[in-house]
């Protein structure tokens, strides 16, 4: 008796024309997160893509080289802000390849600049546009005064 039920349950099944359901859509401009973990995405530009950093150097030298970060996609720089506790320190961010930093570098502005005691943005550089793996150096060339701090905020966009 169960296997007659059975037989005629398969039957209606396999007799039953299959025909395609409705869709119905949900939603309509459905934006999907990006999980793919590629930066280049343009919405994972806007969460991911910028990046900021606060250097702090005590006791800054007349002529020294301090390295501060190392990044590994493309990058540019939008805005680095700076300023000393007394005194002046003249440099510059050098930039080096990450996979030879001993080599030739570049640095973003073809002329040093000059922390004070009041607070600087550039926006503008010379060179700002980085592609691949890099290393950031502080390079600074003079200083004037009896400077103890130097702060450098760098922010940037990954690509």
């Amino acid at each position: 008796m169960v296997r007659d039920k059975t037989d005629r349950v398969l039957g209606q099944i396999r007799g039953r024309r299959q025909r395609p359901d409705m869709v119905v859509p949900i939603a309509k401009d459905m934006v999907l997160p990006n999980l793919s973990g590629i930066s280049s995405h343009p919405e994972a530009k806007e969460s991911f893509g910028k990046w900021s950093k606060i250097i702090y150097i005590e006791d800054p030298s007349s002529s020294d080289v301090y390295p501060i970060a190392m990044i590994a996609n493309n990058f540019r720089f939008l805005k680095v802000r700076y300023i000393t506790d007394s005194g002046t320190v003249t440099f510059n961010i050098n930039v080096r390849s990450g996979t030879d930093p001993f080599s030739s570098s570049t640095d973003i502005w073809d002329s040093d600049k000059t922390a004070g005691t009041t607070s600087s943005d550039r926006t503008t550089f010379d060179n700002e546009w980085f592609n691949g793996e890099r290393i950031f150096f502080v390079e600074t060339s003079a200083t004037t005064g009896t400077p103890t701090k130097l702060l450098i905020q760098i922010t940037g966009e990954l690509i």
